[in-house]
């Protein structure tokens, strides 16, 4: 996996994420490839819509990094990020399913802030689009490029 594009923005709203989506997909539909590509995002809500609106046809999925962010904000502790990850590396539906078990087991309000995310496809290796030929959900490179530009706190981490 490496990026293929960088933009700079004045900021992250729906003109500037359609803008984004439009040239990138108009750039990659004329390869051999097609569609058959894969964004992985953050949830931006400019994003999906763009995505949404001007390429649906587009692989899409979570950037699990910046999920487990979020999940231990709203639930901190050490044995539930465990279990999210669980789940979100899981292979099979029989990993995925026991994950989701120790889960709910704990709190269902965090079986619920799952089931928020939506399509398991979009989080969850064992749900993958395998014609995709990426398994990624977790990687430091968008941090790498983030840290760079300043985009990042540190401290979230």
């Amino acid at each position: 996996m490496f990026p293929l594009v960088w933009v700079v923005v004045s900021c992250e709203d729906e003109i500037n994420q359609k803008f984004f989506i439009h040239h990138l997909k108009t750039l990659l539909q004329n390869t051999e490839r097609g569609d058959n590509w894969c964004i992985i995002g953050d949830r931006h809500k400019g994003v999906e819509k763009a995505c949404t609106d001007l390429w649906p046809t587009v692989g899409s999925r979570f950037y699990c990094n910046h999920l487990n962010v979020n999940f231990k904000n709203v639930f901190p502790r050490p044995k539930i990020w465990q279990l999210f990850w669980l789940a979100a590396s899981a292979t099979s539906p029989f990993t995925f399913g026991k994950a989701m078990k120790q889960i709910q087991k704990n709190k269902d309000a965090t079986r619920i802030w799952l089931a928020n995310l939506g399509d398991q496809r979009r989080w969850s290796k064992h749900k993958f689009d395998t014609t995709l030929k990426c398994v990624v959900n977790n990687t430091n490179l968008v941090e790498s490029y983030s840290l760079t530009l300043g985009l990042i706190d540190l401290d979230q981490y």
